[in-house]
This record gives C-alpha cells, sequence and structure tokens, in this order.
C-alpha cells in the first residue's frame, strides 16, 4: 500500500479517524489511503493467510472475515469483566478504576472492528469454541485446541 505503518497504526488500535482528519490526510499526502482502503486490504491479507492454512490468527477480526473457510478452527476467549479489569490492573500497574475503563473500551473498539467486517447486530456463534479464561489454565486451553483440531484433522 505504499504507507508508513505508523501512519496505520490506529486501524490495529482499533480507532476511527474522523471525517476531519481524512479529508486533511487526502489533501496533504499523496499516499493517502482511506480508512475502507486500508481495513479491506487488512481483510484480503487475513483471509488469503487463513485460506492458505497453518497460521493463527489472533482478533483482527478474523472470525468475520475467515467464517466460512471449512479447514478452521475459531475460538473466543474470555472472562468476566471483574476478572479482566483485575488482571489489567496487574499487568500495567495502573488503579481498577482506570483498568475497568480501559477494559470497556477496548471492548467497545473491538466490537466496532468485528462488525466493520460482519456487519451490526449480528450473531458471533461462527467461534467453534469458546473459552472462560477464569476458569481454564492456559496449558488446559491449549491441550483442549489441540485436541479439537486433531478432530477436525487440522494438525
Amino acid at each position: 500500500m505504499q504507507v508508513d505503518p505508523d501512519k496505520i497504526k490506529y486501524v490495529f488500535d482499533y480507532e476511527q479517524k474522523s471525517l476531519i482528519d481524512g479529508i486533511i490526510s487526502a489533501q496533504f499526502n499523496k499516499y493517502y489511503k482511506s480508512e475502507r482502503k486500508i481495513r479491506n486490504t487488512i481483510a484480503k491479507v487475513i483471509r488469503n493467510m487463513a485460506y492458505e492454512g497453518n497460521v493463527i490468527i489472533v482478533g483482527r477480526g478474523g472470525v468475520a472475515i475467515a467464517h466460512d473457510i471449512a479447514r478452521s478452527l475459531h475460538i473466543m476467549l474470555e472472562a468476566p469483566l471483574d476478572w479482566r479489569t483485575l488482571r489489567v490492573a496487574e499487568n500495567y500497574h495502573v488503579s481498577q478504576t482506570e483498568a475497568r475503563k480501559t477494559v470497556i473500551e477496548v471492548d467497545k473498539k473491538r466490537k466496532k472492528f468485528r462488525e466493520y467486517f460482519q456487519g451490526k447486530n449480528t450473531d458471533y456463534t461462527r467461534f467453534d469454541l469458546i473459552f472462560n479464561c477464569m476458569t481454564f489454565s492456559i496449558e488446559e486451553i491449549v491441550q483442549i485446541i489441540l485436541k479439537a483440531a486433531e478432530v477436525r484433522k487440522l494438525v
């Protein structure tokens, strides 16, 4: 796309530019790419990688982009808000109030990102497995995923 990665980082951070920012960027940057073009290019790359197989796509709307690829296993990791808030507060050394705001904001941004590719008010039942990270250890999750991949003949 001939774009400095720093110029499109906001897309990967699930942020959106305002209409004014887009107009100004288009006026003063000869390599300007619209947010729609950036997101569609991301989708094409993710879809091509998923179609080729033997990849793990973490986030980035992967389930919305590659939901129809037969040889796939879509996994969602979730946990209660209070548990995630505590983890963020501990890991980033911030107050629980600040951590809670951050978790809620990230959830909203991720939802918007998925909705861009799949539409609003859709049912996200395209995940094959959903894990509660509060009740399963990382090791348990890995073992279950490996077994599911074997059952599906993906490994």
